[in-house]
């Protein structure tokens, strides 16, 4: 969306955000309770300790801000994944995905030194935290969690770096998305790649609904769900 058209749209984009004219029940629920939730929640005080130390650290990891952690926590707080992958190895992201839930367990993947460093920075979830170098195991990986119970999760903070992974990643996603899963895409706003990706995927889901404010992404892959998409401000 480029900034001439962000303007048009800000006002209709701000009244769907408060949930007006959105109908479907899941919807309205996910945009005001989750996405808009302006309550506190226990894990706030522990993110923005995490934050702090992290850019104590004066690590080369990216960072995120308070506002975007507290966002992704709500996220997997409503859909308590079981299994998370994790593309772009990301500290409070991690964190944010994993504070919700005491049993569930999160993949990171990326490039041997970023997954070092990230690792050490999360050393108190250890214990829940695998780590893969190779995208083609932690995707085979991801899609043996859609065979079980439970709705996969896939947050992507980065692509990676080759173009073979690149189309792995996208080629993955697509088919997941033909069934049930919960994608997250951050960066769409600092990378054309990311916002392609994230365009494709949009296009080639059957059912399901993707909220974005043109910013992260967050698209959310199930049958029970009309196919819809939401513009908002979050």
């Amino acid at each position: 969306m480029g900034i001439l058209k962000r303007y048009r749209t800000a006002w209709s984009r701000h009244h769907r955000s408060a949930g007006f004219g959105i109908h479907s029940p899941f919807a309205y629920k996910f945009v005001t309770g989750v996405l808009r939730e302006r309550l506190p929640y226990y894990a706030y005080d522990d993110l923005r300790t995490l934050r702090k130390a992290l850019a104590a650290t004066n690590s080369s990891l990216p960072t995120m801000s308070q506002k975007e952690a507290q966002m992704l926590f709500r996220v997997a707080n409503h859909f308590m994944p079981k299994h998370i992958l994790q593309v772009g190895a990301e500290v409070l992201p991690a964190a944010s995905m994993l504070l919700p839930a005491s049993n569930s367990r999160l993949c990171l993947c990326d490039s041997y030194e970023s997954l070092r460093l990230a690792s050490a920075l999360l050393a108190h979830f250890a214990e829940r935290i695998s780590s893969c170098s190779e995208l083609h195991v932690a995707l085979t990986q991801w899609a043996e969690a859609a065979t079980k119970e439970e709705k996969p999760f896939l947050l992507i903070n980065s692509l990676p770096q080759t173009g073979d992974d690149r189309r792995l990643l996208a080629a993955a996603l697509q088919e997941r998305l033909r069934g049930e899963c919960v994608v997250v895409m951050r960066g769409l706003n600092r990378d054309k790649d990311v916002k392609q990706l994230w365009l494709t995927c949009r296009e080639k889901m059957i059912h399901g609904h993707t909220y974005t404010n043109d910013r992260t992404a967050i698209l959310v892959a199930t049958a029970k769900l009309q196919r819809q998409d939401f513009y908002l401000w979050f």
